[in-house]
């Protein structure tokens, strides 16, 4: 509950490379319209959006100027999840990037735990982030995305060959994961530094054999859950 000024004091020191926000209502206006100053220096940042919708948090992703090296955005709302393609726009800004968590919540949404109130996201909402050829780590929970097509996950894997841990979790049982065995081939043949997956697939039925069609790459992976 820092008033305004002090945050924007704060915000312009040079040496304040990492700081952990919570949203609250009464700095909401200031990260929906920061000053040209804030956070210039910013390389680590976590903010958790209890009272805040993802349009404020984009709106500051996208006035923000800084070298972010790495950041966590959790508790989203999922009534929000529509909105995740203009975050994803938003995140593709910043070439420097290593590390990204985003995670959203079903809190307000409890009449939703058979039925989902939106549709899977496309993959395509992930295809801004293939520009971010520095990312090592990618945890992306509770987005449901349709990976519809796997020549799409193999032109993600191909950005992302610094790529060391990657995580897509759903925690809400009315989505099936469309994410297949097949996919994670992809991140082993183009992501040679990759040591840990942890995933959520597509449920492989109990006579599934390999049937010889899929080539299987040498990997590094160390740590598959």
């Amino acid at each position: 509950n820092f008033p305004d000024e002090i945050l924007v004091h704060l915000s312009q020191s040079p040496s304040l490379t990492e700081i952990w926000l919570t949203l609250v209502p009464t700095n909401i206006e200031l990260f929906r319209s920061p000053p040209a100053s804030f956070f210039l220096a910013l390389q680590f940042l976590r903010v958790d959006c209890d009272e805040a919708n993802i349009g404020i948090f984009t709106s500051f992703l996208n006035a923000l100027s800084a070298p972010l090296v790495a950041f966590q955005l959790r508790d989203l709302s999922y009534g929000d999840l529509p909105a995740a393609p203009s975050l994803f726009e938003a995140i593709s800004r910043f070439k420097t990037l290593r590390g990204m968590t985003v995670h959203f919540e079903k809190r307000d949404h409890s009449n939703t735990a058979t039925q989902p109130l939106f549709d899977p996201l496309d993959v395509s909402v992930l295809f801004p982030l293939r520009s971010l050829q520095k990312l090592n780590h990618i945890h992306i929970i509770n987005i449901p995305i349709a990976f519809r097509r796997r020549e799409d996950v193999y032109h993600m894997t191909k950005a992302w060959s610094e790529l060391m841990s990657f995580e897509f979790i759903i925690h809400w049982n009315f989505f099936e994961s469309s994410l297949r065995l097949e996919h994670l081939l992809c991140f082993a043949a183009h992501c040679p530094r990759l040591r840990y997956i942890r995933a959520v697939l597509q449920p492989i039925t109990a006579h599934w054999t390999y049937d010889g069609t899929l080539e299987i790459p040498r990997s590094s992976v160390s740590h598959i859950n």
